[in-house]
């Protein structure tokens, strides 16, 4: 190895350049989905379910399931995991712990005793981009500290912590799922500092607001291990486009 090399992978070492981290996959229960999503590891190994920290998209017409689908798959991957949670983002104030208690085959009365507000959180007032930004950031720091013992409360935290050996402890972060219901409904609370609220606001300027949210929490969510489940709406077409001849 030569001189610089040598230089360059101890500069690399201390972490806070970045660094590799691996994340496996997590069962959804759903076979074909679970198989569709998966991929193959260092060994040649085909590991099912989707990816870890990652982003799932499901988008379909109104009334075709997409969100039990989605509450389904959150809660397959964190059942077995004490530490694993599953988080709903209700921004169309139409889910409900009753609804996630059915679709997880548990009678609502045994469910309430133990998983509702605790394993399963739901969320449906001042949702907004500003809100889940905060949510994905807090659970991002909460992860960071318990597992990787990281302390973000004090100054120059970025300067001093060996993030080296946090990527290594890191490593078998429990997951947490967090589903959007629905993205079409998430914006900003704010428009700008002048307090036009958010019915004042253009479809660009809601959609470049999401957008940025999802650049600024993609870190986030891989070393923490938060599965992001956005739901989505297709419209349907009722009239014929016109088209060149």
């Amino acid at each position: 190895m030569g001189k610089l090399m040598q230089a360059l992978n101890t500069r690399m070492d201390t972490g806070d350049l970045g660094g590799n981290l691996e994340r496996g996959t997590s069962r959804c229960g759903i076979d074909f989905f679970d198989y569709m999503n998966g991929r193959f590891d260092r060994e040649g190994k085909l590991s099912t379910g989707l990816a870890n920290g990652k982003i799932a998209y499901l988008a379909g017409y109104s009334g075709s399931g997409k969100s039990s689908m989605a509450i389904q798959i959150g809660w397959n991957i964190v059942k077995d995991d004490d530490d694993a949670q599953l988080i709903i983002e209700d921004c169309e104030r139409s889910n409900s712990h009753f609804r996630v208690a059915q679709l997880a085959g548990i009678p609502y009365a045994e469910y309430a005793e133990k998983f509702e507000e605790g394993k399963v959180r739901l969320i449906n007032s001042g949702t907004s981009t500003n809100q889940l930004i905060a949510l994905l950031r807090g659970l991002y720091e909460t992860k960071m500290n318990v597992i990787g013992g990281v302390d973000f409360t004090k100054k120059g935290t970025s300067d001093t912590t060996d993030w080296r050996k946090v990527r290594e402890n890191i490593v078998d972060m429990p997951p947490t799922v967090v589903m959007v219901d629905s993205w079409a409904l998430l914006a900003p609370s704010k428009v700008d500092d002048s307090g036009n609220l958010r019915g004042n606001m253009d479809a660009p300027q809601i959609a470049k607001a999401n957008n940025a949210l999802i650049k600024q929490c993609a870190d986030w969510l891989y070393d923490a291990n938060i599965i992001l489940i956005i739901v989505n709406h297709i419209l349907m077409q009722t009239t014929a486009l016109p088209c060149a001849a």
